[in-house]
Formats: structure tokens, C-alpha cells, sequence
């Protein structure tokens, strides 16, 4: 990325990062070029934070995210005694991000956990969020909070070891051309035999 001009008016010391950033006027920024991380690519975009009147914003981050589009209206919450947190205000959305192996693996088994170990995974997913909050510092008992709607679309996968004892065990069914299945309907369902 590239830097951008940036700005900053008030006092650099305080009890605490959040009473020094609560205290500022200030405007710093950067041009990302681009990020990758758990098989995730997020294209260019602009990255801006503003601190002023004791908040901390960080404007929206609107580009794309493998081959999806990601709209994102980040603020750094100042308020919690408990530490500073990253939060995604409502109207935070992913829309038709694609999805890999190692997207399945490190990101969505958390949330759908027969994708652990699972492998040909394809397909995309949305999601939207009413509330997200992930900690940065400060206690270490915090825990990340996230709350919304995601959904998978046409996502089709080789079973890893969960999704075979779940598919054993309810006798969900795999299609009969390649052994693989997805989470609505075999990946193959629509080809003619």
C-alpha cells in the first residue's frame, strides 16, 4: 500500500490507549494494495481512521473479497473498561465471497464445523451483521462476539472426518459420480445420470 497525508492534534499520553485516543482530533490513513490471509484475498482499498468528539471510526471499507464484495463500517470502541474492541456496526455485509479449502478450514469450521478437514470445497457466502465485536487487548478472559445471518450458496464438498460420521449416521446423501456432497443438496443433483 501507499501512506496518505495525515493528521494529528491533541495530547499523546494518558491512563490508557483509549483515554489518549479519545482525546485526539486526528485523521491517519494508508492505500492498501491488497491482503491475503486464510485463503482470503481482499482487493485495494483505501484504510482511514478518524478519532474525534472521543470516538474512534474507521471509514467504510467497501472492495472485494474473493470474487465477492465486502462492505464493512468499522469503529474502534473506546467505552468498555474492559479493554479497546474492533466493532462492525449494522450494515457491515459479505456478499458472494468464494470459498476454498482453506477458507473451510481455518475460517467457517468455527461456524459450521462438519467443513473441518474437508476437502474440494466450493461455493460462496454471505453474511450480515447485527453486532460484532472482537477485543484487542485487555483482559484475557474477553471473547469475540459476533451476531447476524450467513448463508451458504451452493457449497460443495468432499467430507473431512465429521462429515463422514454425520453422513453415516443420518444417511445424508452423496452424490454417486463423485462421492462428494453439499450442505443443501449433493453437488451433483442437477447433472443428468
Amino acid at each position: 500500500g501507499s501512506p496518505r497525508q495525515f493528521r494529528i492534534k491533541g495530547p499523546l499520553s494518558g491512563a490508557s490507549l483509549a483515554d489518549v485516543l479519545k482525546g485526539l482530533d486526528a485523521e491517519l490513513g494508508l492505500d492498501l494494495a491488497g491482503a491475503q490471509a486464510y485463503g482470503l484475498k481482499l482487493g485495494p482499498t483505501p484504510i482511514v481512521v478518524r478519532c474525534g468528539g472521543g470516538r474512534t471510526i474507521i471509514d467504510p471499507i467497501v472492495t472485494s473479497l474473493n470474487n465477492g464484495k465486502v462492505d464493512l463500517r468499522p469503529e474502534v470502541a473506546l467505552d468498555d473498561p474492559r479493554g479497546l474492541a474492533l466493532r462492525l456496526l449494522p450494515g457491515s455485509v459479505l456478499q458472494d465471497v468464494e470459498i476454498n479449502d482453506e477458507v473451510s478450514q481455518k475460517v467457517l469450521s468455527f461456524i459450521a464445523p462438519i467443513l473441518e478437514e474437508a476437502t474440494q470445497v466450493h461455493g460462496r457466502v454471505s453474511a450480515s451483521f447485527d453486532r460484532a465485536e472482537f477485543p484487542i487487548g485487555g483482559d484475557d478472559g474477553r471473547t469475540m462476539t459476533v451476531n447476524g445471518n450467513i448463508v451458504f450458496n451452493d457449497v460443495v464438498f468432499g467430507a473431512g472426518p465429521l462429515g463422514d460420521s454425520a453422513r453415516s449416521a443420518k444417511g445424508a446423501p452423496s452424490c454417486s459420480c463423485c462421492g462428494r456432497w453439499g450442505i443443501v443438496r449433493p453437488p451433483c443433483a442437477a447433472r443428468p445420470l
